[in-house]
């Protein structure tokens, strides 16, 4: 249950929810506004800064380059829901 997963896609769904794409194949949403505090993530809660986010395949986790903030992987993981489909109709 411990076990490490990277991030392999990560994208804005709305405000500061991330849909993530793990390497196991899960995908999960969580809202990271939470984590927004502090010299290098509050820049972040500007909209167009937060749309910035990309994957780290290096640390296997989010990143955001101009401010070098990132997420520990294992605290996404834990905090993430599984993210649904929405239904066709």
């Amino acid at each position: 249950m411990n076990e490490f997963v990277d991030i392999t896609g990560a994208r804005v769904l709305s405000g500061y929810v991330l849909e993530l794409t793990w390497a196991d194949g899960l995908v999960t949403n969580v809202d990271v506004e939470p984590y927004l505090w502090g010299p290098a993530f509050e820049p972040l809660r500007e909209p167009s800064a937060f749309a910035t986010v990309t994957v780290d395949t290096d640390a296997g986790t989010v990143v955001w380059p101009a401010t070098g903030a990132d997420l520990s992987p294992e605290e996404l993981r834990l905090k993430s829901r599984p993210a649904v489909a929405d239904a066709e109709e």
